[in-house]
């Protein structure tokens, strides 16, 4: 009669971007963008009756037309806040950790193992937090900030606790 030996199997903890959240910048990108249409055609049709034409009516017709462009560019923005972050998400186990985001350099994951990492930090400046995990090498971290994941200090709490460090506050460079 043998006995097999189980290891723990490490569970994954998955931290996603708040999905509420992401699904109500969603519509008001909709929204925004149906109003700013609205916007830009009422501003046109102050032109249309060019007999009637005058510097207020003309003033008017610039104001919506310039303020439908504004609110086409801040529904841009909404979209790239929430629906394009949906599948944001952090994977942590006693491995290691996986942010799953797209990166500047093109990539769209970044992972280490947890006893690679030296240290977790976070800077604040303007309402931002900006949060880094340094691994060994100099050359490799990761960093994100408050428009990256909806609980951005949460995460850096629960990766500075799995692998044993405290999250420290530095000061913001650059």
């Amino acid at each position: 009669m043998s006995s097999a030996v189980q290891s723990p199997v490490a569970r994954t903890e998955t931290i996603h971007n708040n999905r509420l959240l992401m699904a109500v910048y969603g519509c008001l990108a909709v929204a925004s963008w149906a109003g700013s249409v609205c916007m830009v055609v009422e501003g046109v049709s102050l032109f249309i009756p060019l007999r009637t034409f005058g510097f207020m009516r003309g003033l008017y017709a610039v104001q919506w037309t310039l303020g439908g462009i504004c609110m086409f560019f801040t529904a841009g923005w909404m979209w790239r806040q929430g629906p394009k972050k949906w599948h944001y998400r952090v994977e942590l186990n006693a491995i290691g950790v996986k942010f799953v985001c797209k990166l500047a350099d093109g990539r769209s994951e970044w992972y280490t193992p947890l006893d690679q990492i030296t240290e977790v930090t976070c800077a604040t400046k303007n309402g931002v937090q900006r949060f880094r995990v340094q691994t060994a090498d100099p050359a490799s971290y990761f960093t994100y900030d408050s428009f990256t994941f909806t609980q951005p200090k949460t995460i850096a709490l629960r990766v500075a606790a799995a692998c044993g460090r405290t999250l420290q506050n530095v000061k913001w460079e650059g």
